[in-house]
């Protein structure tokens, strides 16, 4: 019998384990090998949660609508507990650096430290990848939200490493891969004793509360857990450059670990908006500066009447992305690609926010008395089982009707149009419903003036077309 702490100390749990299952499994499924090979390491499916587990994404509609960065991704859990779970997104690197981020626990007092000491390295800028839209993102909106920087809370921040000689500084994770801290990653390189190459840098985080990431799991569709070391992993990171959207280390990891065909040509559109989600991220922190410095600037009044059109490009990830998606805007969590082109009237104006109403949706519907056709108007309706007339909002407009509406809390509408996602047109309301729903963004000034504008409005008719089928069961085909 070999004791724990025997096997502990000659090798890790994790690849006896391994070996096991492949062993009792490999006969059971016709001679196919369910534990992946990778060069010496290992791979396989497997339903635990624990420490150093791996989730792998499984690409779905609702993670190209909403939670993009999820679309594809590689999850390092590193804590389990009944208190819930949390892990780091791997393959998501970002053009940011710590200059960039204020990641408070490995701020100026240390880097004046190391000046004083001639270490002029530990102050230099490494690069951040996004670990997860808990505590992480947020810290770059205050400018644009209103908010000041302590309201909004310090970044979470995470530095890991595959360096085993620097196990004595480091929390294991997993063997051979390891967080430390990241003011002491940056100490280590200015000494000499690491290099910055070996790090990686992290902000944000996904977290699960109790029993949740379970939950998911057991429901199925979204997520596949996985067993790997740290070859496996490793390979898997190496197979695209940092710079790239991510997609081809997950297809490496997934198909090594499960064995199954990735299916990348399927996900074509999917991976497309994940890079425009990882675009807008390079540009964040530079927009961000100029509209700290315009939000100084008046803003236009708009009066009740006023026709809005919304832009081209500006809703592909359902809301611009320098901005938060409020969970009280747009009738719950239902991300708003439906606002992509779209031409709005402004209905009503009042301390609370802004009644708009959408002019250019899809038919869905008629009376019950036989008046007339009903259009979408947006997801804000107190009444949303009933399209009929009789309980839910039924507004009255030339030539038809429209059920629903969109709710803005107050000065999200100013806010939108700083960012240019919704304009004043010059049209009439007459102007816009004397011509079809598919001509009214046109009648009310809608251009597309660039090469690249024309690549992401085509994306985004897509993901119109895909919200209302989805969302509503229409389709624009």
């Amino acid at each position: 019998m070999v004791g724990r702490q025997s096997l502990a100390s000659d090798e890790d749990w994790r690849d006896f384990r391994a070996r096991l299952v492949k062993s009792e499994l490999v006969a059971a499924i016709n001679n196919t090998d369910p534990v992946g090979q990778c060069n010496g390491g290992w791979a396989y499916e497997s339903p635990l949660i624990e420490k150093g587990s791996v989730l792998l994404s499984i690409p779905k509609t609702c993670f190209s609508f909403n939670q993009q960065y999820f679309h594809k991704a590689i999850i390092l859990i590193i804590r389990h507990s009944d208190n819930g779970d949390l892990g780091l997104i791997l393959n998501r690197p970002t053009s940011l650096t710590t200059q960039d981020i204020d990641l408070v626990a490995s701020d100026l007092p240390q880097d004046q430290f190391l000046r004083l000491l001639g270490l002029a390295r530990g102050s230099e800028p490494w690069q951040v990848c996004f670990g997860g839209d808990c505590q992480g993102i947020s810290v770059l909106w205050p400018g644009i939200v209103g908010t000041t920087r302590s309201e909004v809370g310090q970044v979470a921040h995470f530095c890991l490493h595959m360096v085993d000689g620097l196990a004595s500084f480091s929390e294991l994770i997993m063997r051979g891969v390891y967080l430390i801290d990241v003011c002491l990653a940056r100490i280590l390189v200015a000494i000499g004793i690491a290099k910055k190459e070996d790090f990686m840098v992290l902000a944000g985080f996904c977290g699960w509360g109790p029993g949740q990431l379970q939950s998911e799991l057991d429901r199925g569709g979204s997520w596949t857990m996985v067993a790997v070391d740290r070859t496996s992993l490793l390979k898997a990171l190496g197979s695209q450059p940092k710079t790239g959207d991510g997609t081809q280390q997950w297809e490496q990891l997934f198909k090594t670990s499960t064995g199954k065909d990735p299916g990348s040509a399927q996900n074509a559109a999917d991976d497309a908006v994940l890079r425009h989600w990882i675009d807008c991220w390079q540009l964040l922190t530079r927009e961000v500066g100029s509209l700290q410095h315009s939000s100084t600037s008046g803003s236009t009044m708009v009066m009740k009447g006023s026709i809005l059109r919304c832009s081209a490009t500006a809703w592909l990830l359902g809301k611009p992305p320098q901005l938060p998606l409020d969970p009280q805007v747009f009738g719950g969590l239902c991300p708003a690609q439906y606002l992509h082109k779209a031409v709005l009237v402004l209905f009503d104006r009042n301390n609370e926010g802004s009644t708009l109403l959408l002019l250019n949706g899809p038919k869905i519907g008629q009376m019950r008395d036989g008046s007339g056709e009903i259009s979408f108007g947006g997801m804000s309706n107190p009444a949303a089982d009933d399209i009929t007339g009789e309980t839910g909002l039924i507004f009255q407009v030339p030539g038809g009707y429209i059920w629903g509406y969109i709710h803005l809390p107050a000065g999200a509408l100013e806010q939108y149009m700083q960012l240019g996602a919704m304009v004043i047109s010059d049209a009439t309301l007459q102007d816009i419903m004397a011509v079809s729903e598919e001509r009214r963004w046109e009648v009310a000034g809608g251009t597309i003036d660039s090469l690249k504008d024309v690549e992401i409005a085509a994306l985004a008719d897509a993901q119109r077309r895909k919200w209302y089928k989805t969302y509503l069961g229409v389709n624009l085909e």
